[in-house]
């Protein structure tokens, strides 16, 4: 019996049983979570809220689960959810997110069903999707904070508080403070101390899922709440993976007021004791989704080039050498007789040039031009490289990006023994991504 019969032979049993139970129990409002296909092939039929009677079919192997369901998980809203549905979620994304993978159902048939660790594992590998591999870890984590200034400093936006910031989730709690007495405008970016907060130099980029402004006032300010209008709150860190950065700007712009709630008539304020205390005036939600990454990816489905030579006609610029473009471990034969100022471009064939159908641009670390003068004329002694320009296509996200930092090298090359007429060097922050 292969992998995907056994799944669903366990799986209608599992459902069979929650079904049986609930009809000798005679109870309407039992939690049945799902029952067998219809068809009783390939797909199951399941629902989070556990009406059986209207179950919804989820075609595990054919069309995909219900995807309003794959939201609630990634998004952590497991209501409804039991053991057997986060099974099959948890069935689902391994199968689609991880091709070849297993898709273990992962639990026993006696499992409590208000277990939802399966949900969970689900909802780990969901958020972190579209996350480049080399970015499931980041590190110097740094929080960057504006406050707005609309009206020349007149407009209030300042505060005579101190205001702090908590970032936490499940890699731990990091406080601190942003700025003390800030005025309008202010800007700044504060080191997150790593071991400190998480007592570790790199966190799961899913480690973070909240975000916390606070506010304190000190007994010779005044206990008077303050209101302060922030405008920006970022965060950015380094990938654990040299090259590779993230940033998260879901909260720039925002352009609103906070501040600490205030006990009694001003007056009186100081008579109240918990207006001296750090208090929360906003939280904020930061979930993998928001976070953007450059380069965007690391694995790339497509790959061209331009190559341009420069000088003028003239000055006899172009070549007859045969020229090739040496990528990483791959060859591409530009070809012969160039003019000056000419150009080429064309896509390279990652099969025939890498021996697969994608690439890991970490494995693209040089770039070099071999130049062949067997094929040059008498007086064809060098010509002017211009530029080189390499463009990508991401495999997992809808992303290009583009390596320009050749695009204007502008120099006299010729020939030479045993070396390459041209060389460089690639890293991932090289690429960059382009609309």
């Amino acid at each position: 019996m292969n992998q995907k019969s056994l799944y669903v032979l366990l799986s209608t049993l599992l459902c069979l049983q929650q079904v049986s139970s609930r009809v000798a129990a005679r109870d309407d409002a039992a939690q049945a979570s799902c029952c067998a296909s219809s068809n009783g092939a390939s797909n199951l039929v399941a629902r989070a809220d556990g009406d059986v009677d209207g179950c919804e079919e989820l075609e595990l192997y054919d069309e995909g689960i219900d995807r309003e369901e794959l939201q609630r998980v990634e998004n952590g809203d497991f209501d409804g959810f039991t053991a057997t549905t986060c099974a099959v979620v948890v069935a689902y994304v391994l199968k689609n997110n991880n091709p070849g993978g297993g898709t273990s159902l992962g639990r026993r048939a006696d499992t409590d069903e208000t277990d939802i660790s399966e949900c969970r594992r689900a909802q780990d590998v969901l958020q972190k999707k579209n996350i480049p591999e080399p970015c499931r870890k980041i590190k110097d984590i740094e929080f960057g904070f504006t406050l707005s200034n609309e009206w020349w400093g007149f407009g209030g936006e300042g505060t005579t508080d101190d205001i702090g910031a908590t970032i936490s989730g499940p890699a731990g709690k990091a406080d601190f403070i942003i700025a003390s007495k800030p005025k309008a405008g202010q800007s700044s970016w504060v080191p997150v101390n790593m071991q400190e907060s998480f007592k570790s130099d790199s966190i799961d980029i899913t480690g973070i899922n909240n975000l916390t402004l606070t506010a304190e006032t000190f007994f010779i300010r005044g206990a008077q709440s303050d209101q302060f209008k922030v405008q920006d709150i970022r965060l950015r860190a380094k990938c654990a993976d040299p090259g590779f950065g993230a940033s998260n700007d879901q909260y720039v712009g925002i352009n609103a007021w906070y501040g600490r709630p205030q006990k009694g008539w001003w007056i009186f304020s100081h008579f109240y004791p918990s207006n001296f205390d750090k208090q929360n005036v906003a939280t904020f939600q930061v979930v993998p989704g928001d976070w953007t990454f450059a380069p965007p990816c690391n694995i790339i489905k497509d790959l061209s080039y331009e190559f341009t030579l420069g000088g003028s006609w003239v000055k006899g610029d172009g070549t007859g050498d045969t020229l090739t473009l040496v990528l990483g471990d791959g060859k591409i034969n530009l070809g012969n007789n160039f003019d000056a100022g000419s150009s080429k471009k064309d896509n390279i064939d990652l099969k025939a040039t890498f021996k697969k159908d994608t690439v890991d641009i970490r494995d693209l670390k040089t770039v070099s031009i071999g130049d062949d003068d067997s094929t040059a004329g008498t007086l064809d002694k060098g010509w002017k490289f211009q530029g080189l320009t390499l463009s990508a296509t991401c495999a997992d996200v809808p992303k290009k990006m583009q390596v320009k930092k050749f695009a204007s090298e502008n120099k006299d090359v010729s020939h030479k023994d045993g070396e390459p007429a041209w060389s460089g060097t690639i890293t991932p922050a090289d690429w960059l991504e382009v609309a």
